[in-house]
């Protein structure tokens, strides 16, 4: 995204490991990413990847004109020392691709590198506005994802959070993912990512946790996270790293993510002070925030389906304060229930949809530490 990052500037002014990095299966609790745009320098990158204090996933954005045999020695040297992300297109030369064309280039690369990469960016940026055609993108998506997964691979999907900056109502992201995302890669996304760089978005920061809430009832069997964030400002570059890499998000499937864009001209070689505010930055993130369960807290509707009204059925293991919200299949909110603090043991709580339309919907009940969503079906 970084030439397009450039462009929107001018328009608008994981893993537990030690250094010895033993190999863990990348979709356990945490992915700490970073993106790699250029392999100019292979050893001087791996060099800063091998250094930090938890094993990296680096994301590598293969460049549109060039074949995959050019990245045969940085796919191994990287792989020995972090996981692999493969962007196969960024998002700003998606327009220039057919179908055909996507496909095509997305084989080559899954042919060369299939064992080699550990996860494949399906599609970047999907909804932002300068991909072109929305039916276009979204068969080129879906063509790719249905080839990683043929091979048994993961596959990610990264989605372009831009709710205050969008020019048309159907490039919303939560507008996007409704009309143009299969029900297939709704239901089997291994990894759906939001890339963001606030100073291209009149500089807001967004509300993450109602966001990857919003997300989980959308994408139910996915990990969610930061798949791009940044800024060209080097006064703000430390800023934005601790602030993004310390995100403190309590949705269950969240896993962090992150990939600043800059890792190569920031981070490498790694004497760079802006390598040091990284590596602090995901060194000291609270252990807490990284194992926090849903054990505290077990909820359940009844009956489900419904008819017009259901309870809410919920038991706490402590005093802690308590929100209730029913969503609708886009995210929105329908209804706030309750927000307040209640004590340990079972509580009711009825939800009366009477004046709604049937169909489905989520229920999601937050505490301070953790949040769980469950879905419901109003029939009428």
């Amino acid at each position: 995204m970084k030439k397009l990052h450039v462009l929107l500037l001018c328009l608008t002014q994981f893993i537990f490991s030690s250094k010895g990095h033993s190999q863990q299966a990348i979709d356990t609790s945490k992915i700490y990413g970073v993106t790699i745009d250029n392999i100019d320098g292979l050893d001087t990158i791996c060099t800063s990847l091998r250094n930090h204090c938890k094993k990296m996933t680096a994301r590598i954005a293969f460049d549109e004109a060039l074949p995959p045999s050019y990245y045969d020695e940085a796919i191994d040297s990287i792989h020995n020392v972090a996981f692999i992300m493969g962007e196969i297109f960024d998002s700003y030369f998606v327009s220039d691709y057919t179908v055909p064309d996507y496909t095509n280039r997305a084989t080559q690369y899954v042919n060369a590198f299939l064992n080699k990469i550990d996860i494949w960016e399906v599609g970047n940026e999907v909804n932002g506005e300068w991909l072109g055609n929305s039916d276009s993108v979204k068969a080129e998506i879906f063509s790719v994802y249905d080839l990683v997964k043929n091979h048994g691979k993961k596959t990610a999907l990264t989605l372009f959070y831009n709710q205050p900056c969008y020019l048309f109502p159907q490039n919303e992201m939560f507008s996007w993912i409704n009309n143009y995302v299969p029900p297939e890669m709704k239901s089997g996304l291994d990894y759906v990512f939001v890339s963001y760089y606030e100073d291209s978005c009149y500089n807001v920061q967004p509300d993450w946790q109602h966001t990857f809430d919003s997300l989980q009832i959308l994408f139910p069997n996915s990990k969610l996270g930061m798949g791009e964030c940044g800024t060209l400002s080097e006064a703000d570059k430390d800023s934005f790293i601790t602030r993004y890499y310390s995100m403190n998000i309590t949705t269950p499937n969240y896993i962090g993510g992150y990939f600043w864009w800059y890792y190569k001209p920031d981070c490498v070689p790694y004497s760079n002070p802006h390598w040091t505010t990284l590596d602090n930055a995901i060194c000291s993130e609270s252990a807490s925030a990284i194992e926090a369960k849903t054990s505290a807290i077990a909820s359940e509707n009844f009956p489900n389906p419904f008819n017009n009204c259901t309870k809410i059925i919920f038991n706490l293991d402590k005093k802690e304060k308590v929100n209730i919200t029913v969503y609708d299949t886009m995210g929105r909110i329908v209804k706030s229930l309750i927000d307040e603090e209640k004590a340990s043991g079972q509580h009711e709580v009825e939800f009366n949809a009477s004046n709604l339309s049937e169909g489905i919907y989520f229920i999601t009940l937050i505490t301070p530490s953790v949040t769980v969503t469950k879905k419901m079906v109003l029939t009428k």
